[in-house]
């Protein structure tokens, strides 16, 4: 019998399309310094949904069986250092490389308010390298330094991870633990585009 496209693995179901949750969903204006349109708890529920909905069954779990996430945990203050500081190599990235700087979403961390996370999107198969090179080319900065092996543990494992979302059957499945509103920014542009539009 044929799979049901809507279908994944062991009765998994296909998400709709306004509830899947994009990179730009977990944005979080650390330089505007502007309040954050969820709570830290939905966004951590967001940051789940994300690596949720690619991977369903196959998201990797640790000893204790809890989801593990790709990502870096770092101290806020020294977030706060690679953007502000005396020579700052993340807002440099901005300037110099926007490509590295788009391979890259920052999230607080709901369990430690001390501290972010800093993760990867999972769309590219290559996500990483622009951020590779750009620090490579920093290597003589203390912070480059700091980065580029973290950088390369995160993007392999952001990569391993993209080749094991591309061979599910379905690309994004359901995560009920969603607030029950949520609409990812894609879908209330285009709304917003076609109300202006009329």
């Amino acid at each position: 019998m044929a799979r049901n496209p809507n279908e994944g693995a062991e009765g998994e179901t296909a998400e709709r399309p306004e509830r899947v949750v994009y990179p730009e969903d977990l944005a979080l204006d650390l330089l505007g310094g502007g309040t954050p349109s969820v709570s830290l708890q939905q966004r951590a529920l967001l940051f789940e949904a994300y690596f949720a909905q690619r991977l369903g069954g196959d998201l990797p779990r640790t000893s204790r069986s809890e989801p593990a996430f790709p990502a870096i945990v770092v101290d806020r203050t020294f977030f706060r250092e690679l953007l502000e500081g005396e020579y700052p190599i993340w807002a440099r990235m901005l300037d110099e490389s926007p490509d590295a700087w788009a391979e890259w979403f920052v999230v607080d961390s709901a369990r430690d308010p001390g501290s972010v996370l800093l993760s990867m999107p999972i769309e590219d198969p290559s996500v990483g390298e622009h951020s590779l090179c750009f620090l490579s080319r920093s290597s003589d900065h203390p912070q480059g330094r700091l980065l580029i092996p973290v950088c390369r543990e995160l993007a392999s494992a952001c990569q391993a991870l993209h080749r094991r979302w591309k061979g599910r059957p379905v690309p994004f499945v359901r995560f009920d633990r969603l607030p029950a509103g949520f609409v990812n920014r894609r879908t209330r542009l285009l709304q917003l585009q076609a109300l202006a539009g009329r």
